[in-house]
């Protein structure tokens, strides 16, 4: 990782919350798990939730993975498919977990 600042005269800090945002692949790995959530879902849901599916993959295929404004719009497609289809998940889990920030591990 590297950072880009301006120094000033005096002490110059910088702190890091030992977080890193997803990689584009980890993001990719999030649409294809919630793609399979959807393609599952019809297999189950009645006809006229069809819909709803339909719209969750349009707006998946509008999501750049490679972009880090994406975490945003991929948890919020999954969070519109655990509120209306949770109850299609049987106790386990259909849906991926929510993308977000990894902690690093030590030593790394």
């Amino acid at each position: 990782m590297e950072l880009s600042f301006e120094p000033r005269p005096g002490m110059n800090r910088v702190t890091w919350d030992l977080t890193f945002p997803p990689s584009t692949d980890e993001r990719v790995e999030f649409v294809r798990a919630l793609e399979g959530a959807i393609e599952e879902l019809r297999q189950h849901v009645p006809q006229t939730s069809q819909a709803a599916l339909d719209d969750a993959m349009r707006q998946l295929s509008a999501v750049d993975p490679a972009t880090e404004e994406s975490d945003r719009e991929l948890d919020s497609v999954r969070r519109i498919l655990v509120r209306e289809y949770g109850s299609y998940a049987w106790g386990s889990p259909l849906f991926p977990t929510k993308i977000g920030r990894t902690t690093a591990e030590a030593g790394a």
